[in-house]
C-alpha cells in the first residue's frame, strides 16, 4: 500500500513507523539486554532512519538491512530457528528486487591494490638503497655533502 502513495509528506508519516519498528525488533532480536534494561535505537540511528526514508527505493533498503541483521543474529540451537529464517528469507525475497545494487568496484579496486603494490616495492627498494649507501640523499636546505654525491 505504501508504493501508491504519492505525497512525500504521508509517506514519511506512513513509512517512518513501520522502518522505526522493524529496526527496533532488529536491535531486540536476540538480544540479552531486553531482559536487563530498556533497549532502544541510538540516537544517531534514528536520525539516518529518518533522513533516508524518503521513498520506496529507501524503504526497501532498509527492510533489506535489517532482515539481513536479524538473520545474522539467529541462532542455529533455537527451534524455531528454521521458521524464523523462512520468514525473514520472505522478507529479503519480497524487498530484494527492488535494492539498488551498489556499482562493480573491482577495477578500480584492483587498480589500487597494483598501485599500491608498485609503491611499495619502490619505496623498499629505496630504503635498502639507503641502508646499503649506494643511494644518495638530498638534505634540506644547503649544499650536499660529498655523502650525498
Amino acid at each position: 500500500y505504501m508504493s501508491n502513495i504519492r505525497n512525500p509528506h504521508v509517506f514519511n508519516f506512513v513509512a517512518l513507523p513501520q522502518v522505526m519498528a522493524i529496526g527496533t525488533l532488529a536491535e531486540c532480536f536476540n538480544n540479552r539486554a531486553v531482559f536487563e534494561g530498556v533497549v532502544k535505537l541510538r540516537r544517531g540511528l534514528t536520525a539516518k532512519l529518518v533522513l533516508r526514508t524518503k521513498a520506496m527505493p529507501d524503504l526497501f533498503q532498509l527492510f533489506f538491512d535489517f532482515a539481513n541483521m536479524m538473520g545474522n543474529k539467529v541462532d542455529p540451537n533455537d527451534p524455531s530457528a528454521a521458521e524464523t529464517r523462512a520468514a525473514l528469507e520472505t522478507v529479503v525475497d519480497v524487498v530484494l528486487p527492488h535494492v539498488r545494487t551498489t556499482p562493480d568496484l573491482t577495477v578500480p579496486n584492483r587498480l589500487a591494490i597494483i598501485v599500491f603494490i608498485a609503491v611499495s616495492i619502490r619505496l623498499l627498494q629505496r630504503r635498502n638503497a639507503l641502508e646499503a649507501g649506494t643511494s644518495w640523499v638530498l638534505r634540506r636546505g644547503g649544499i650536499p655533502a660529498p655523502q650525498d654525491m
